[in-house]
């Protein structure tokens, strides 16, 4: 059995989902219409942050402008591959995810990562750190590091409120504490450069 880390959560949270989503392999995309594609504005809204992190090391050096540029070309990216439409979506699309992205520098406890370096984005994983019989995988948004070697993992939400609290245990927790299972664990096949001493 082979299951995402966003499956696991999807069983934690709602045992009927996970059993659609991972077992029937019915996902959300079979029933969504193309100006809701979240999936869609997801993507957009991790690569804007992504892209101004590695632009910048670090949360705290991220501006307005880099923020705005970083959108900007995602957009434009997806309207050239066609995953978006036409300006009206375009125009739903940008100003849903500058919503979410106007206050990003003001969520509660961001402050907290704020002087962290970057050591990777959207980097993949899999393996079996929960036992023999089931692999788990799965896309870890952003790892950052202090200067004492410990890690950060950061999980970019598009829905909802952002806690970047140290002290959050919302129901991302879970999914949290595996992917640091995945970058700790010897077992786990990564794309991840991370110092040996962490």
């Amino acid at each position: 059995l082979t299951l995402s880390v966003s499956d696991v959560k999807s069983w934690d949270t709602c045992p009927y989902k996970g059993y659609i989503q991972s077992i029937l392999k019915i996902s959300k995309l079979n029933y969504e219409s193309d100006i809701e594609d979240n999936f869609l504005k997801g993507d957009i809204l991790h690569e804007t942050i992504e892209k101004s992190l590695e632009e910048k090391g670090s949360l705290k050096k991220i501006d307005v402008e880099t923020l705005q540029k970083n959108l900007s070309h995602a957009i434009d990216e997806s309207r050239k591959i066609g995953r978006i439409p036409d300006d009206a979506v375009e125009s739903h699309i940008y100003s849903s995810i500058w919503r979410k992205l106007a206050g990003f520098k003001e969520s509660k406890g961001i402050e907290y990562y704020e002087d962290k370096e970057l050591v990777a984005n959207e980097k993949s994983f899999s393996g079996h750190v929960l036992g023999e019989k089931v692999n788990l995988k799965g896309r870890i948004d952003t790892i950052l590091k202090d200067n004492e070697g410990k890690l950060y993992i950061i999980d970019f939400i598009l829905e909802g409120d952002d806690d970047w609290s140290k002290d959050n245990l919302d129901d991302m927790s879970l999914q949290v504490i595996l992917y640091y299972m995945f970058v700790t664990s010897d077992t786990a096949d990564k794309e991840i450069s991370i110092d040996s001493d962490t």
